[in-house]
């Protein structure tokens, strides 16, 4: 059976501060992120603070993450399916940052049945891509390809938040038994 997994950023606040450039409204950023069309032209942010870029960068809210063009090699020697990258220009961009970053959007998708899900313990309507979101939700999950691949390169690869698909499960039945279990508290 195959097993599925979240993917987050370990630091969703991250180590730098970014703002896009007016150039797109939440609205227009929903649209990209269910829709899977990248922009038509770069997409520009304007480097705020920090000097050191995480290999996946998010934001609160943001549904749209950045990767580095490490995580994009990664992905691709892997083979993984579901995604598409974009062009972004970074204003400001700080002279450590020697790599080049892209957008990141998922193309992959399942049903939203988290009503349901607890009791089945499956996905409805997976579309059978490496990464998913599931619909209505702006959250992004592996399959068990991915999370190996992801996984394997963890220690190479900053800012990732990998966890067990039924860990979400229990955060959205009992978010009480999910915080004991995940800080033990």
């Amino acid at each position: 059976m195959e097993k599925f997994y979240r993917l987050e950023a370990k630091n969703a606040n991250n180590s730098v501060a970014y703002l896009f450039n007016n150039e797109i409204s939440n609205q227009k950023a929903i649209e990209f992120f269910t829709s899977g069309l990248p922009p038509e032209k770069p997409l520009k942010l304007k480097h705020i603070s920090g000097k050191r870029w995480p290999d996946f960068l998010t934001r609160m809210h943001v549904i749209l993450p950045f990767v580095s063009e490490k995580f994009i090699k990664t992905i691709e020697e892997c083979g993984l399916t579901g995604w598409k990258k974009y062009e972004i220009e970074i204003e400001n961009k700080p002279q450590e940052i020697e790599t080049n970053y892209f957008g990141f959007l998922i193309t992959g998708q399942c049903d939203n049945n988290l009503k349901t899900i607890s009791k089945e313990m499956k996905l409805k309507n997976w579309d059978g891509l490496d990464f998913f979101y599931m619909r209505d939700t702006a959250t992004i999950f592996l399959s068990e390809k991915a999370f190996n691949c992801l996984n394997k390169k963890k220690e190479k690869l900053t800012n990732l938040d990998l966890e067990d698909f039924e860990n979400y499960l229990l955060y959205h039945i009992d978010s009480s038994a999910y915080f004991k279990k995940k800080f033990n508290f």
